[in-house]
């Protein structure tokens, strides 16, 4: 690529008119021609072998009204040849762009971008070029006359339009890509068109989403993020948008005002991640969720049941984290929820039982954080599930001894317990019986004293003790800790 920075009478942009251009051409420093005619004499108009070309002004401040005059004329006689592909201007001072924009000199260009063109308050249309398939940073009624605008655009990106406040929605038959980002003022409502879209992100415009809001689509995923603004057309545009048929993954961030999930049945969701928002959920009806596979509800603040019907032959992910409120799974959950694999619930201290006492019998991995009452309500379901392999039970387990005869089930093949203050010894009586037990996890229990006086099963083949656990690392130690006859066997040992 070809550079030229205007400066002095040595490096006046004339010099460029007496060279023949191929290719790509960068010209910086615009904002040192005085006369703009010089510009005109650089005959770019001329360059048919050009093919791409960028504009680059540079100034510290903002200009006086002479100098954005004088920015105008220069950029009028910077006309480039109509066999340009793609074109960028950046830092232009300017109040409006040139007339060759509006009047087909630019039929062939395929790719436009205009990078903090602060000054500049309107652009002249755009949508009669036929080839062009990428806008970078472009105002508002850029469509013009034209029965059919942009037939070839497939990328539009906004960025830093302050003063944009309304997109008339016309449409744009290729589209497939929208950004819109830092356009505070834009408000009212976006096109319904974007529903159809491969990529949408926006992102801080403060009048449709709030301060820091964003809504993003990626394919079959959207993340909604810190939306605050619920007005009625934004909430039917997201119901539209999360319901269509492209949309699998659905991820909902601090925004306490949302209540769209609930307004209908979604049947193409796959996963949906609810966290810190939906203020007014206290029941989540997972029959209007037919197709989900993972559901994850974290720090819903009023959630207090998971509300179900019919029985549920998908969903096999289940999270209720940090939910205060949360009290309750329907009865008879073990048949509503067959192909349940996962299940984890975390600092939910009203949850404290199954309703019938009776597990998901699919039930694979299970993770208990801060629930010692409903640890404890357990016992007798362990036993009877057939599919349980990972148990992870995670602070406040009341018991000193753990875990009872009986209590777990042979199945299991992975053991964690963590951050346990009150526990203070295993019991062997609880942990023989486990034929399949290949992993045992001691972390960051303080009262922990010792392993049992028979040791642990020979079938454990990993073991690790780690975090606040002085006690038991102490009778651990190699050679000559009182328990290490009892782990000597375990292939993988770690002590950290």
């Amino acid at each position: 690529m070809s550079s030229f920075d205007v400066g002095s009478k040595e490096f006046s942009i004339q010099q460029l008119g007496q060279l023949d251009h191929h290719g790509r051409l960068s010209i910086g420093e615009l904002q040192n021609i005085e006369n703009p005619s010089d510009a005109k004499a650089a005959d770019l108009k001329n360059k048919t072998h050009l093919r791409e070309l960028m504009l680059k002004w540079n100034r510290d401040q903002v200009p006086v009204d002479a100098l954005k005059e004088r920015d105008v004329n220069v950029m009028e006689n910077l006309q480039p040849s109509k066999y340009l592909e793609k074109l960028s201007i950046s830092h232009y001072d300017g109040t409006k762009f040139p007339t060759w924009f509006g009047d087909y000199s630019l039929l062939n260009v395929v790719s436009l971008s205009l990078f903090q063109c602060k000054q500049c308050k309107c652009l002249p249309s755009l949508g009669h070029l036929p080839f062009l398939n990428g806008i970078v940073g472009i105002d508002a009624d850029f469509y013009g006359s034209s029965s059919c605008s942009f037939p070839s655009l497939e990328t539009l990106k906004f960025s830093r339009m302050k003063g944009w406040e309304k997109w008339d929605c016309e449409a744009i038959p290729r589209l497939h890509h929208l950004a819109i980002d830092y356009c505070p003022k834009l408000k009212e409502r976006l096109p319904v068109q974007i529903l159809h879209f491969e990529t949408v992100y926006i992102r801080h415009c403060k009048q449709l989403l709030g301060y820091d809001g964003m809504v993003k689509m990626n394919g079959k995923e959207v993340t909604i993020f810190r939306v605050h603004n619920m007005e009625a057309w934004f909430v039917e545009w997201i119901g539209k948008m999360i319901s269509h048929d492209s949309v699998e993954d659905l991820k909902v961030y601090s925004c306490p005002n949302m209540s769209v999930l609930m307004s209908q049945q979604y049947n193409f969701l796959v996963s949906l991640t609810v966290h810190d928002s939906c203020d007014s959920l206290t029941t989540f009806p997972i029959d209007f969720f037919p197709t989900l596979r993972s559901l994850y509800l974290l720090s819903c603040c009023n959630l207090q049941t998971i509300l179900q019907v019919h029985a549920h032959n998908h969903l096999q992910d289940l999270a209720i984290i940090d939910c205060p409120q949360f009290e309750s799974f329907p009865e008879r959950v073990h048949i509503l929820l067959p192909c349940l694999e996962f299940l984890s619930i975390r600092d939910c201290p009203r949850f404290e039982s199954f309703s019938d006492g009776c597990l998901p019998s699919n039930i694979k991995r299970m993770y208990l954080t801060n629930s010692s009452k409903l640890v404890a309500s357990l016992k007798g379901s362990f036993g009877n599930n057939p599919s349980l392999e990972t148990l992870f039970i995670i602070g406040k387990l009341d018991a000193e001894s753990f875990p009872d005869e009986g209590f777990l089930p042979r199945s299991l093949t992975s053991l964690g317990i963590y951050d346990c203050q009150h526990l203070k010894k295993l019991d062997y009586k609880g942990l023989c019986h486990l034929p399949s037990l290949k992993e045992l996890l001691l972390v960051n229990c303080p009262r922990l004293q010792c392993l049992p006086d028979e040791g642990l099963p020979k079938s454990i083949s990993y073991l690790t003790i780690s975090g606040n656990c002085p006690l038991l690392k102490q009778r651990c130690k190699y050679p000559g800790g009182q328990d290490w006859g009892k782990i000597a066997h375990v292939q993988n040992l770690s002590i950290l």
